[in-house]
């Protein structure tokens, strides 16, 4: 019966509050009586109706609750409680994940610490919505690099009247690892998380990206000159691939934004 479930999702931060600590702050007091009070009114419906497995909101509350309880008394803050109810209303599109678990407890603690909250939007949460837990992840491996390069690769007519797009953005990190994830990287741009520049970048690392994917006989390269033999007798005919260098970077409010959820 979905009526026996024998769990309830309580966001109560993992600490004692001593009746002293209630008196001198009562702030810290209301951040834990709120977080209760959102746990039971967002969470509860999806335990009721088994809309995610129990270990998936057990592990969820339990993150809630150890990192809330992590900030110090001094900087819990219920001045944007408002978009801590936002934030788990959010999340409920998105338990069934670890990596986006992971994110939205971060948000939801970093939205009653007064040492985050300064830099947190509305939007916050609406973008950890949209994610897909293949763009999580992306977006977690460009904010902890915070730029990468990357190459385009273009097949040229034979009388260079005409450009055909091949791949884009190709990611060459510095440990030469080349992914292809043009989906994330549509979907963290249109979110405006990343700038996408095509301009080389002269710093040593990315020098050495873009000359080792030159040199490197790999799959994508491979694709482009099979792509080159079927368009050879086409009109116009294309003989010649091109490499267009440059690189992928975060926006201010990708940078801020992975202050917030990603954990460090």
């Amino acid at each position: 019966m979905i009526d026996k479930i024998p769990i309830k999702p309580d966001l109560t931060p993992d600490f004692p509050i001593s009746t002293k600590e209630k008196v001198m702050n009562p702030a810290a007091d209301l951040v834990g009586q709120a977080l209760r009070g959102i746990g039971l009114k967002v969470l509860g419906p999806l335990l009721r109706y088994q809309i995610y497995k129990e270990e998936e909101m057990n592990d969820y509350t339990k993150k809630i609750k150890e990192k809330t309880g992590n900030i110090p008394l001094a900087n819990r803050d219920s001045s944007k409680i408002g978009l801590t109810l936002k934030a788990v209303e959010d999340s409920a599109y998105q338990l069934s994940t670890e990596e986006l678990r992971n994110m939205f407890s971060n948000l939801i603690s970093a939205s009653v610490d007064s040492r985050k909250n300064p830099i947190l939007l509305p939007s916050f949460s609406t973008i950890l919505k949209d994610f897909s837990a293949d763009d999580a992840r992306l977006f977690k491996t460009l904010y902890k690099i915070n730029a990468v390069a990357k190459v385009d690769i273009q097949l040229v007519s034979y009388d260079r009247s005409a450009v055909l797009p091949c791949l884009d953005n190709l990611m060459v990190f510095d440990d030469y690892y080349i992914k292809h994830d043009p989906i994330s990287i549509n979907t963290l741009h249109r979110l405006g998380l990343i700038k996408i520049e095509n301009a080389s970048l002269i710093q040593p690392n990315f020098k050495s990206s873009y000359d080792h994917f030159r040199k490197t006989d790999n799959q994508y390269t491979k694709f482009a000159r099979e792509q080159l033999t079927r368009f050879k007798d086409e009109t116009p005919s294309y003989d010649e691939i091109k490499i267009i260098e440059g690189y992928i970077t975060m926006t201010k409010l990708g940078q801020n934004l992975g202050k917030l959820v990603v954990s460090q």
